[in-house]
């Protein structure tokens, strides 16, 4: 899932539009809060801030960032790979 973190005085909807746009080459609109989560990886505490949004321009989609990631894939709910953001997703696909 795409993510980030906030530039200093931006607010979360801009820094949700910016990393998409940087990550996924992907414009969005119709942005709603969905959920926050505390994640605890190794000795780093991150706050996860969830939200639903529409894509506007699916057939634009590429991985700018092949640095980080090795490519971008979008997953049926029985096919989706373990991650830390399970619990959310289970209760977006749920809802």
């Amino acid at each position: 899932m795409p993510g980030g973190t906030l530039e200093f005085g931006e607010d979360l909807e801009n820094a949700l539009d910016r990393e998409i746009l940087e990550e996924t080459n992907l414009e969005i609109s119709n942005i709603s809060f969905f959920a926050h989560q505390k994640i605890i990886l190794d000795d780093v505490h991150w706050l996860g801030i969830y939200f639903v949004c529409d894509v506007k321009n699916w057939e634009k989609m590429k991985n700018r960032e092949p640095q980080k990631h090795e490519k971008l894939q979008l997953f049926s709910w029985e096919n989706l790979p373990k991650m830390h953001d399970e619990k959310i997703l289970e209760k977006f696909f749920t809802k």
